[in-house]
């Protein structure tokens, strides 16, 4: 009897080891509208910084974790693209009438750490979305950047594991947090 217990326990131990997380991580393309608000009295600042996002970004997110963020309606000195290549772990920026592409390593994080938490959510687009923010300080500059992302609740997934070495900005600690899309994200970057 004490062997079948103990043969039943195993399979059953065996059983729940082999599960996987039956979620597929979302793939798709999400639409964002910008929204420039400057703090700065610079206007020749402001005006680039505004046409640098433009109005419009799209973004896509492939089952494998690599992405593509397209700026469609930046200005003339703004951002064309950014890609993360999830099997390098690399960002890549292209800005417009611009031929390079510049590439840096997600592994390092260009801010230091000051601060995350739990913030009063908000209803987008008919759904309800909790907050997280994020805080970090730019070592070089000492620039406080502050991001707050909107996510869904069991809506659109996003598999953590896709994103645990993309250590910039604090994304892999923010997609743990809150596994989907973020349906909007406030960037506070002290100057707008």
């Amino acid at each position: 009897m004490k062997k079948l217990i103990l043969a039943l326990f195993i399979l059953c131990s065996l059983n729940a080891c082999s599960q996987t997380n039956s979620k597929d991580s979302f793939e798709g393309v999400i639409t964002y509208e910008i929204f420039f608000v400057p703090k700065s009295k610079d206007q020749e600042f402001n005006l680039y910084q505004k046409q640098k996002y433009g109005t419009e970004a799209k973004l896509y997110i492939s089952k494998n974790g690599d992405f593509k963020r397209e700026y469609t309606k930046s200005g003339d000195k703004g951002f064309d693209f950014n890609i993360y290549d999830k099997s390098e772990n690399r960002l890549y920026a292209k800005w417009r009438n611009i031929d390079t592409v510049y590439s840096l390593s997600a592994e390092n994080n260009s801010l230091e750490f000051i601060e995350d938490k739990e913030l009063k959510g908000e209803t987008i687009k008919g759904f309800k979305c909790n907050a997280y923010l994020i805080t970090g300080r730019d070592p070089l500059g000492e620039q406080t950047v502050s991001l707050k992302y909107f996510y869904p609740v069991d809506k659109e997934y996003i598999d953590p594991n896709l994103y645990s070495n993309y250590n910039d900005f604090f994304y892999n600690k923010v997609i743990s947090k809150i596994q989907s899309p973020y349906y909007k994200i406030i960037m506070d970057m002290n100057d707008f």
